[in-house]
């Protein structure tokens, strides 16, 4: 994907909200689901909201084949419920899943 072609170039850092979630990190990270040459993704989930497509992303990832490791923030305001739902679903689609720290909030959005 060029997304890829991009990142080879150097470094990329994405501020959101000035740049588009959907065409920088989400885009990122469907490549590396599709792409045969991926074989790791880790990730950070704080907030994932409802129908969230980031989780749609690392379940195909997952079924595909990577070694998909997330760390979900359950006490994220607002989405413990739906963090703790995208945590089993993760798990049950072969992904790795850890937790934040005890007495610590992960307050994070890291994916590499």
């Amino acid at each position: 994907s060029r997304i890829f072609s991009v990142i080879r170039k150097g470094d990329l850092l994405v501020d959101y909200p000035t740049m588009s979630f959907n065409h920088s990190s989400l885009l990122f990270l469907r490549s590396a689901a599709r792409d045969p040459k991926v074989r790791v993704i880790k990730c950070v989930l704080y907030r994932g909201g409802s129908d969230s497509p980031l989780v749609a992303s690392l379940i195909r990832a997952a079924k595909n084949g990577k070694d998909v490791s997330v760390l979900v923030e359950l006490k994220a305001s607002f989405d413990e419920v739906q963090n703790s739902t995208y945590a089993r679903q993760l798990q049950d689609a072969g992904c790795n899943v850890s937790y934040g720290l005890v007495g610590l909030k992960t307050h994070s959005k890291i994916m590499v």
